[in-house]
């Protein structure tokens, strides 16, 4: 990270300089029994929001999980659920109407089916994130048509459609990645850059990546609180963070203007 006297300034102005904080998601995959203690660990580590990994169980303990959290910390977490599309759509609407009027910010992939996608949405006012769905749709399409695919899946989902999570080793190429990000800040979805379980060398691309989502993200919602990436998964990986934080010495250079020469992951240590 950027050293000498006056670090701590020179983070936080480094956005509009020379690097910036990308500000990342928990992720947690617990039971009933022990959810909220291993939620508080996350949070110690400075983490602000967390992502719960539903749907591998009963849908009543996946209720009861979210609830706990929810008693426990409130609307000071921002919390997502992810189901990996392994609910019907009556499970899910199940869970729906069990976590009503809990703050959650989306589910993600509910379920497997794309009409009962449309249906989920209809029926309950949770917003929802597509991953799975999106890279599905995407595999064998070109650069050049990816925006157009990707509106057709996104359109009927509009009013619903939270976030889009991205996982460019998924997607095959940086021009793809670019595509959506430009078709989610143009449809006011949020973008979110998300680890497939990268190494350490996927994940400081991905973090880079997910700076460039904030800068134009930014330039186009200025104010707007900034996203809570899908990069968790660094702690698996070989640079431990430190204090909430991964840092990262003189980013790569990639194909976009304005790039920044170093970085630090915020582990949502800062505010």
């Amino acid at each position: 990270v950027m050293g000498g006297a006056g670090q701590g300034e020179e983070v936080e102005g480094a956005l509009q300089q020379r690097g910036g904080l990308v500000h990342v998601i928990g992720l947690l995959s617990s039971d009933v029994a022990t959810v909220v203690e291993d939620a508080e660990r996350l949070v110690s580590r400075g983490y602000r929001g967390i992502k719960l990994k539903v749907g591998r169980s009963e849908v009543e303990k996946d209720i009861e999980m979210v609830r706990l959290i929810s008693q426990r910390f409130g609307s000071d977490l921002v919390l997502r659920c992810d189901a990996n599309r392994a609910w019907t759509l009556d499970e899910a609407l199940t869970f729906a109407d069990g976590v009503k009027g809990l703050e959650i910010e989306f589910i993600e992939e509910p379920v497997k089916d794309l009409a009962d996608l449309e249906a989920f949405t209809r029926a309950q006012t949770i917003p929802v994130a597509l991953d799975e769905h999106l890279s599905d749709r995407l595999r064998d399409t070109a650069a050049a048509d990816v925006r157009e695919r990707a509106t057709e899946l996104m359109s009927p989902l509009s009013g619903s459609l939270d976030a889009v999570v991205l996982k460019p080793s998924v997607l095959g190429s940086v021009e793809k990645f670019k595509s959506l990000v430009d078709l989610c800040v143009d449809l006011g979805v949020k973008p979110i850059v998300s680890s497939a379980f990268d190494s350490s060398v996927g994940l400081r691309s991905l973090s880079e990546l997910a700076l460039y989502v904030d800068s134009v993200r930014g330039a186009r919602f200025e104010g707007r609180p900034p996203l809570l990436h899908g990069l968790g998964t660094i702690a698996w990986n070989i640079h431990e963070p430190r204090e909430g934080r991964l840092f990262l010495e003189e980013a790569t250079s990639l194909p976009f203007e304005g790039w920044a020469r170093s970085l630090v992951i915020d582990f949502e240590k800062q505010a």
